[in-house]
C-alpha cells in the first residue's frame, strides 16, 4: 500500500491509475498458470480490450498532443 502512493506521488496519476484496469488481466494470467483455468474467446476479447485500452491511455499525450498542436514538428522561427 505504501509502494502505490509512493509510486503515485511521483508520476503522473492518470497514467499511474490506468494500471488498476489490468488488476483482471493478472488474476486470469495467475489462474491460468496456477490452477490451470482455460479462458474462452469473450474473456480473451475482453482482455485484449483492456490493455489496448490502457495502452492508449499511457500514450495519450504521444498520440493526441501532435493532433492538438500540428506545428510542434516546426522549428521555432516558422511556427505562428
Amino acid at each position: 500500500m505504501v509502494c502505490f502512493f509512493w509510486f503515485a506521488s511521483r508520476k503522473e496519476l492518470t497514467s499511474f491509475s490506468t494500471l488498476a484496469f489490468l488488476t483482471p488481466v493478472f488474476a486470469l494470467i495467475s489462474g491460468g498458470i496456477w490452477l490451470g483455468e482455460r479462458l474462452n474467446l469473450i474473456q480473451w476479447m475482453g482482455v485484449l480490450c483492456v490493455l489496448f485500452s490502457v495502452f492508449l491511455v499511457s500514450q495519450r499525450t504521444r498520440l493526441w498532443d501532435p493532433l492538438k498542436n500540428p506545428n510542434n514538428d516546426l522549428p521555432k522561427e516558422l511556427q505562428g
